[in-house]
């Protein structure tokens, strides 16, 4: 059985970043399914890695925190574009399963399920078109529609929906309310961590180990320093 993974900011354990997608994709392949992930990287040209039963398949399309919401849509739909050929190569697969942010990868889901009659699973680990709203990055009413109308079509088509927390999963009910979905939570891989007996002497370190982004809220994290000297 092969599966389509499709996801733009996948990392390896090596890498850093989230490391969902790996733990879910090395999971798939450990029972006997064919993995064909497809992501991006900021180097140029197209790019493979093999590991047993898997495959990723890089697509050169640069991306950072640093970009503005015009180049990040950019980037986005260059990653639909580039994809294309890589959905027709394996179009011979069982599924797909997009795991979004962006929501934009909802288009080549839609693509495959409509070229090919290729049913998908969506997942959603952030609520698009939302949060950017919320943060007034989507300001013109054309891109806000056309956004909206694209999530409720993903949904709405897609054989599941997987959210990774219930308070995500009920505002994906309210937009679509046909839709199935199922609650994944994020998990920690116990084996990266070792346990210490006891505190150790000298300062105490407080590691903030997520996302440093516009959208995170970093200026909470130096006030609470500050309060801490």
């Amino acid at each position: 059985m092969k599966l389509l993974y499709v996801h733009q900011y996948f990392k390896v354990p090596s890498e850093g970043g989230a490391i969902r997608s790996w733990h879910l994709a090395r999971t798939l392949a450990a029972h006997n399914i064919e993995v064909h992930v497809i992501t991006a990287h900021n180097k140029p040209g197209y790019a493979q890695k093999h590991w047993p039963n898997m495959v990723v398949h890089y697509v050169p399309v640069p991306y950072s925190n640093e970009m503005r919401f015009g180049k990040r849509m950019w980037a986005f739909l260059r990653f639909v574009w580039l994809c294309r050929p890589l959905l027709k190569q394996h179009k011979d697969a069982a599924g797909l399963y997009a795991t979004s942010t962006p929501l934009t990868v909802g288009l080549l889901a839609l693509y495959a399920r409509a070229k090919w009659k290729m049913p998908y699973i969506f997942e959603v680990r952030d609520l698009w078109p939302r949060a950017p709203i919320e943060l007034g990055a989507v300001k013109w009413r054309v891109v806000k529609e056309s956004l909206q109308g694209l999530e409720k079509l993903t949904y709405h088509h897609a054989q599941a929906v997987v959210s990774l927390s219930k308070g995500m999963q009920q505002d994906i009910q309210q937009t679509s309310p046909d839709t199935t979905g199922f609650v994944v939570p994020n998990m920690a891989d116990t084996v990266l961590f070792e346990p210490a007996e006891a505190m150790p002497k000298g300062p105490l370190h407080i590691v903030y180990t997520g996302t440093f982004g516009w959208a995170n809220g970093m200026d909470h994290l130096c006030t609470l320093v500050e309060m801490a000297r």
